[in-house]
């Protein structure tokens, strides 16, 4: 990992001391916002990461068990 050379950090230093208290706060509203944003698009992606892995599972067991959707399909059950 590479490290920031320290005038970078200075200024960042220097940047963050003429900040006013209005300033800091409208960051941390918006950081905040942010956050909840982000936690709400993991917390979707995951929805829908099980939602898949569920329907994938479930067509795992039809398959393996001989069940098939289509009615036209021959199950293990058909005798001539």
């Amino acid at each position: 990992m590479e490290t920031q050379p320290l005038h970078d950090t200075l200024r960042k230093c220097r940047s963050k001391e003429k900040k006013t208290s209005e300033q800091r706060k409208l960051r941390r509203n918006l950081d905040k916002k942010r956050k909840c944003i982000k936690r709400a698009n993991d917390t979707e992606e995951y929805r829908a990461l099980q939602q898949v892995k569920a329907h994938d599972q479930m067509r795992s067991n039809r398959h393996s068990s001989g069940i098939t959707s289509h009615p036209s399909a021959t199950s293990s059950l058909d005798t001539d």
